[in-house]
């Protein structure tokens, strides 16, 4: 059995090798893949290194600067989307689309709501010429964002409804409600408290949460009891219900 497992273990290691070797970029998919993966349980810290690994990626870049905000940190989110955009074509490239969504996300989380509203006007003009379903769901959902920072809660509300019935997949739709339940309290949650409240919501304990996030104990009973506050909830049971 022992042996077996040592020539399944050699055999995993000769293909990563060989992929490595001959088809370097099929094995950056695989990485980024799986940072992708390991970013959406929460597992932050592996989530990273997997993508520093292949930093010259676009999926990379994409998953650093959503780590970024998965942190509560927008403004790093912003500093290595707007390198990513001065490498991309002019205004209208479908391209332009994924940088242009999180950097929305970030502007609006710092309260830049007119450099948002900018970037939003350009996502939205992509979304309408592309017209994908996963496009116009992500284009609501920021309306939502954008709505929400310019204290528009009534337009938001609806907006993050639309988005939650274009999404297709659960990941994103879960974000929207998150943001919808949001909306209708009345709740200006930070994106910090948004990332505590994910992984409440996921069943995770104070100290799975903090190591996830890189942060102390103390410091996610402190988001809990102000996110208890501002959802007007008593128990860990309804937020993350």
């Amino acid at each position: 059995m022992v042996r077996a497992r040592e020539r399944g273990g050699a055999r995993a290691g000769g293909c990563t090798q060989d992929l490595t070797a001959n088809r370097p970029y099929w094995r950056a998919e695989a990485v980024v893949r799986l940072g992708e993966l390991r970013r959406r349980q929460g597992r932050l810290v592996d989530a990273e290194a997997l993508f520093n690994d292949v930093p010259w990626h676009p999926l990379a870049k994409r998953g650093l600067a959503e780590l970024s905000l998965d942190r509560g940190d927008p403004a790093a989110a912003r500093a290595l989307l707007d390198r990513v955009l001065r490498r991309l074509p002019a205004e209208g490239s479908v391209d332009r689309a994924w940088p242009l969504e999180l950097l929305v996300r970030a502007e609006t989380a710092l309260g830049e709501v007119d450099s948002a509203g900018m970037h939003l006007e350009e996502f939205r003009s992509i979304a309408l010429t592309v017209g994908t379903r996963p496009l116009r769901a992500a284009a609501r959902f920021l309306e939502g964002l954008y709505a929400a920072a310019l204290g528009e809660h009534e337009a938001a509300n609806v907006c993050f409804e639309d988005a939650c019935e274009l999404y297709l997949a659960p990941y994103d739709a879960d974000r929207a409600r998150a943001e919808l339940a949001r909306v209708p309290r009345g709740g200006t949650l930070t994106s910090r408290q948004v990332a505590v409240l994910r992984l409440v919501a996921a069943g995770l304990g104070d100290r799975e949460i903090a190591a996830r996030l890189v942060i102390s104990e103390h410091t996610v009973h402190r988001h809990v009891a102000n996110i208890y506050a501002r959802l007007g909830c008593s128990t860990r049971a309804r937020v993350g219900s």
